[in-house]
């Protein structure tokens, strides 16, 4: 199906909604000027170093965004020369390099996660409690839906 901009249909509306929020950078820059795509990997390797305390490997990182790791590598070289990341050899394997954060990097995820909750606050505010919860509700049901290809199969044979 080809949408163009007389196309009127739910499915249409749909994709030029998704289109729209891609460029809304709902996830700004910090007050510090990080970009979204570094404030992601920040939070990616604060959760990953729950469950890694030497740090995270590169690959680990790209799996768990899903970019490729040339993407992530220079992401890291970006965060690392602003001192929010480190690298280091791992303590077992010195072929394998660990990403961890630094004191900084920490102090930035703190004031990011304030920045972020304080916006979201906004568009509730904007939105109202009541369509806030159903937005919250509908948008785990489509993450659900992409994420489970059964769900996608079962609503292409229920389709026709």
């Amino acid at each position: 199906m080809i949408m163009d901009e007389l196309d009127q249909s739910a499915a249409a509306k749909l994709f030029q909604s998704f289109m729209r929020f891609r460029r809304v950078h709902w996830l700004g820059r910090t007050s510090t000027g990080r970009k979204p795509s570094d404030i992601r990997v920040l939070f990616t390797i604060r959760r990953g170093e729950r469950q890694h305390v030497n740090g995270l490997k590169v690959s680990d990182i790209s799996e768990l965004l899903h970019v490729a790791v040339p993407t992530v590598t220079q992401l890291i070289k970006g965060l690392e020369a602003s001192g929010f990341v480190e690298r280091r050899m791992d303590d077992e394997d010195k072929r394998v390099i660990r990403v961890r954060m630094t004191k900084r990097g920490n102090e930035e995820i703190v004031r990011a996660r304030k920045e972020t909750l304080n916006s979201l606050n906004g568009l509730v505010d904007f939105l109202g409690e009541e369509q806030s919860e159903q937005l919250a509700a509908l948008l785990a049901q489509v993450c659900q839906y992409y994420d489970d290809p059964q769900q996608r199969l079962a609503a292409e044979e229920a389709r026709g």
